[in-house]
């Protein structure tokens, strides 16, 4: 009787086990969190991805990628920059590979609908519209954008970039514009 009920232990013990391992293993039913940010932070950033300096709270969630970053250079003024991308809003046919030879910079660029990018900030202004003033004048955007505009490094080849394009098409298929 001792022996059964050890087995019966055992078995329920290795049957709640392998069901939540394979419940984990086997739901693919979205985007790999990991791949999109992997391939999305190449694209942002490079060989470091999210891992480069200054980038806090990277959260990636389906294909909505989100982190912080301190204000940098103008730091007096705004202490914290809040920056998501949901890409289930990008129009992947218009994305733009655009190399600049005279200023040796390639530019890459997807446009959307609003809210493909969204930043906010944690700043010292009184009001929003002193907000809206500042951000403008340094040359940043603040709330639901339709496009992002990224430098692209250096380093980065056509071919690397097109594989990081590719594997964030796959898992993010974005909207379908007619053309």
């Amino acid at each position: 009787m001792k022996m059964l009920l050890y087995l019966a232990a055992l078995l329920a013990f290795w049957l709640h086990n392998i069901q939540a391992v394979n419940a984990s293993v086997i739901d693919d039913s979205g985007p790999n969190p990991l791949v999109v940010g992997k391939a999305f932070g190449f694209m942002m950033f490079g060989n470091d991805g999210f891992m480069a300096p200054g980038i806090e709270n990277l959260t990636v969630d389906g294909c909505k990628v989100s982190y912080e970053t301190n204000g940098g250079l103008y730091s007096h003024t705004i202490q914290k920059i809040y920056i998501s991308y949901d890409l289930n809003k990008a129009n992947w046919r218009s994305a733009v590979y655009q190399p600049d030879y005279v200023n040796n910079i390639v530019w890459f660029e997807i446009f959307g609908e609003s809210g493909l990018r969204e930043i906010r900030y944690d700043h010292t202004f009184e009001n929003e519209d002193e907000l809206r003033m500042g951000v403008g004048f340094l040359g940043l955007n603040v709330g639901p954008q339709k496009d992002i505009k990224i430098q692209l490094p250096n380093y980065m080849t056509k071919e690397r970039y097109d594989r990081a394009f590719l594997d964030l098409t796959e898992q993010c298929p974005g909207i379908q514009g007619g053309y």
